[in-house]
């Protein structure tokens, strides 16, 4: 039984759009202490009016000149502004940082999920039970209803074969539902599941969406569908037709 997934574990898109949503926050927190920096001199600003031009020490008369105030407050403030942004930028890269580790571990875990679903000794019987005994289009001479039929009676005169297909249909639900909300489908991953999918995909789609049909349920294992089709078009696009080898590994 595959382990649990956690759904905010495995979209990249999710990740990076927390990881700017925490820069924005910082960088907006940054910004408010600058402006009410900036408030806060201005509304003060008319105080120093009041202010006195000389002070007097020893019966020295000593002139004062408050202009230097300005040019301080002006090194403070840039101090401010600088100091939020490297604390901003800072706090995003340790972050982003650490949500990448955790991220990859995470990704790790689904894959590991994925991998003992896929490559179980069951899933794996299941596949080549249909690979090598149920046929293709091609051979059924594209006769989509001669495929059909035969496939059917294939099926029915194995005992165990409604339950490998159910197997296989099965898995490729659980594979097609964590593809489509979990995980995108790069290149690398369809590569590395299509051979296989396809293989088997292509003995049994026309019987699932019959069956679909004439039970009247449009959704009848639509993400195994979803996932089937999407590995056969990729494939197709880049890669001959594979031959099936009977004593294969």
């Amino acid at each position: 039984m595959a382990k649990r997934i956690d759904a905010n574990s495995y979209d990249s898109t999710r990740v990076k759009r927390k990881e700017l949503k925490r820069l924005v926050i910082s960088g907006l927190i940054s910004l408010l202490v600058v402006g009410l920096f900036f408030w806060a001199t201005f509304e003060l600003f008319p105080l120093t009016a009041r202010l006195p031009k000389t002070v007097t020490s020893g019966g020295t008369v000593i002139l004062l000149d408050w202009g230097l105030l300005g040019n301080m407050v002006s090194v403070v403030t840039l101090a401010l502004v600088v100091g939020g942004v490297v604390f901003a930028v800072s706090q995003y890269i340790e972050n982003a940082d650490q949500r990448r580790r955790e991220a990859a571990q995470a990704q790790f875990s689904m894959y590991d999920d994925v991998f003992d679903r896929f490559m179980n000794q069951e899933a794996m019987s299941a596949r080549r039970w249909i690979i090598l005994n149920l046929p293709t289009l091609d051979g059924a001479g594209n006769d989509s209803e001669a495929w059909l039929a035969q496939t059917k009676a294939l099926i029915k005169a194995a005992p165990a074969g409604k339950a490998y297909l159910k197997q296989v249909l099965n898995d490729f639900d659980f594979l097609g539902f964590v593809a489509q909300h979990y995980w995108s489908m790069d290149n690398e991953l369809v590569e590395w599941m299509s051979g296989p999918v396809v293989k088997t995909w292509e003995r049994v789609y026309l019987y699932v969406e019959r069956e679909g049909l004439e039970r009247n349920e449009p959704d009848f294992y639509k993400s195994a569908r979803w996932f089937g089709q999407h590995c056969m078009e990729w494939r197709r696009q880049r890669f001959p037709k594979s031959e099936i080898i009977s004593d294969a590994t």
